[in-house]
């Protein structure tokens, strides 16, 4: 049995999964890691948090806060991370009987001014359980 080593190997993060450079590693089974992105194979791996939970421990914390008005900023919609996060917080709020307000459930693309004046948006807004 032979073995190729390959001398260079990338790290990717940051890809969303429509990307036609995911699709291009993925087809060639090239010598990679990928961060928060689940694909594994021969030449292939990846490393990740349990996101989902993080979104459920997020939400759990807010909720002993005594918060019951909780909105998400994500990453982006075609983000495995994102994905996941968002799905661990619905799930929380679901646990919770606290409803899911999808207007304060808002996507910041992973961009640091766009998420901070969503931010600032979210929070200008009245309820009457904060």
């Amino acid at each position: 049995m032979s073995q190729t080593t390959c001398r260079w190997c990338e790290i990717i993060q940051g890809i969303r999964k429509e990307d036609p450079y995911l699709k291009e590693i993925l087809e060639n089974d090239m010598s990679c890691v990928l961060i928060d992105i689940p694909f594994q194979t021969n030449s292939m791996g990846y490393v990740t948090t349990d996101n989902a939970q993080g979104g459920k421990k997020t939400v759990e914390h807010l909720i002993q806060q005594g918060r019951k008005s909780i909105g998400m900023i994500n990453g982006h919609e075609s983000a495995y991370v994102s994905e996941k996060r968002l799905k661990g917080y619905k799930e929380k709020l679901n646990e919770f009987n606290i409803p899911i307000i999808e207007k304060w459930t808002v996507n910041g693309g992973f961009e640091e001014i766009k998420s901070e004046n969503i931010t600032h948006t979210l929070l200008t807004i009245k309820t009457n359980n904060r």
